[in-house]
């Protein structure tokens, strides 16, 4: 099923694809790729191993994906 909906880093209202309810999404967070590079990059240039951690706070360096509240299924990923 292909749907072309964008997915952005705020929960969006949409009908779900799979269970066909009007829904506003829930969004749930997961590092990335991005996430462990900068927290590899900050551990190598950061003095102290605690700086590296920082990456896994920060939402903004995190994926956010999108589910159905109704059925929980995955619907989209918002990556930055």
């Amino acid at each position: 099923m292909t749907t072309n909906i964008r997915y952005g880093p705020d929960p969006i209202f949409m009908t779900c694809p799979f269970c066909n309810k009007p829904i506003t999404t829930v969004i749930k967070t997961k590092p990335s790729k991005k996430t462990h590079l900068l927290a590899l990059i900050l551990c190598f240039l950061g003095g102290c191993c605690c700086c590296c951690l920082i990456p896994y706070c920060v939402p903004s360096c995190k994926d956010k994906l999108h589910y159905c509240p109704r059925c929980d299924t995955y619907l989209g990923t918002y990556a930055n």
